[in-house]
C-alpha cells in the first residue's frame, strides 16, 4: 500500500514534510526507516481508504472478483488474471497483479484485490480533483 501512496505522492508532487529527527547517517533512506508520516499526508489529500467506500462499491468490487475467479477457489492465479485477462495489456494485467499480491503468494485473494481497488480507484479521484483544481 505504502508503495501506490508514495507513487501517487510523487506523480502529483506533494510536498512531504518529515518529522525534525537528529542528523542520520547518509545511507539510510526515509523511506525506507519508516520517517515518512504516511498518515499526515494521506490526511492532507483527503484519503478515506476503506472508511469511504460504500457497500455498493465493495459488493461491485466482489463480484468483479469473483467473475475473474473462473475456478471459483476465491484467489486469482497469474493464469486467471494475467493470461486469461482481456482488458489492457498482459504486461499491465502483470503490473495490476504483482502490486495487489500484498503478501507475495503468487495468487491475489480477494481482500487483496479489494484493497487494491480501493486504493487505486481513490488515487484516481485524488489526482482528478487535483487535476481540477490546477487547471482552473
Amino acid at each position: 500500500m505504502r508503495s501506490y501512496i508514495i507513487t501517487l505522492l510523487f506523480v502529483i508532487q506533494i510536498p512531504l514534510t518529515l518529522p525534525a529527527q537528529p542528523q542520520e547517517s547518509t545511507s539510510q533512506s526515509h523511506l525506507n526507516n519508516g520517517t515518512l508520516d504516511i498518515q499526515s499526508t494521506l490526511d492532507r489529500l483527503g484519503a478515506k481508504m476503506e472508511k469511504g467506500m460504500t457497500l455498493k462499491q465493495l459488493k461491485d468490487y466482489s463480484r468483479h472478483f469473483d467473475s475473474i475467479d473462473r475456478n471459483i477457489d476465491g484467489r486469482h492465479s497469474k493464469q486467471e488474471y494475467i493470461e486469461n485477462g482481456n482488458y489492457l495489456t498482459p504486461m499491465a494485467r502483470r503490473g495490476i497483479f504483482n502490486a495487489a499480491d500484498n503478501n507475495r503468494d503468487g495468487f491475489v485473494s480477494k481482500a487483496e484485490y479489494i484493497l487494491n481497488r480501493i486504493i487505486t480507484d481513490e488515487a484516481k479521484s485524488i489526482i482528478q480533483k487535483w487535476m481540477k483544481t490546477e487547471m482552473g
